[in-house]
């Protein structure tokens, strides 16, 4: 089964080859960061059982922007916003190569967040099919039904 952490890594190895410039963190980093940069964080929607091998997953990643500039002229410097936000939305355009698959982009979009909603933030949904298997090639544990009894008629 495909991991967070690898989506996480397929989104930052995107950002790297697309700002080379700029640092990725993960959001466990809080303070002492260096500007331009983005943090990157993925979580799962949903996940659904297919059939007996297989699930449907929908996860979300999660990708805040900081400029470079110092953080009382970055407050809402749209025009810096929107091209970062441009570029990565035609980046994020429709698959997202984590390890050696392409997982199905459904939908991206940006908002600003934080306290002062003064931080660009890009969100990308991904949906996928991937193996009822742990990360260790074992079994979920879901119970397959052995008989099932149908019986027609009106009563």
């Amino acid at each position: 089964m495909i991991t967070l952490k690898e989506i996480r890594t397929g989104a930052a190895e995107t950002l790297r080859k697309l700002f080379p410039k700029a640092r990725v963190y993960k959001n466990e980093v809080i303070e002492g960061f260096s500007a331009p940069c983005f943090f990157v964080s993925a979580f799962f929607n949903s996940i659904r059982a297919a059939n007996k091998e297989t699930v449907f997953v929908e996860a979300t990643v999660e990708i805040p922007f900081f400029s470079s500039k110092e953080p009382l002229q970055r407050v809402r410097d749209e025009d810096e916003a929107y091209k970062v936000m441009g570029m990565l939305s035609a980046a994020f355009s429709s698959k997202l190569k984590v390890s050696d698959r392409y997982l199905n982009i459904t939908d991206n979009s940006f908002a600003w967040s934080g306290e002062n909603s003064d931080i660009p933030t890009f969100q990308l949904v991904l949906e996928y099919f991937d193996d009822c298997k742990t990360a260790g090639g074992e079994s979920t544990g879901a119970q397959l039904i052995d008989n099932i009894e149908i019986q027609e008629g009106v009563k």
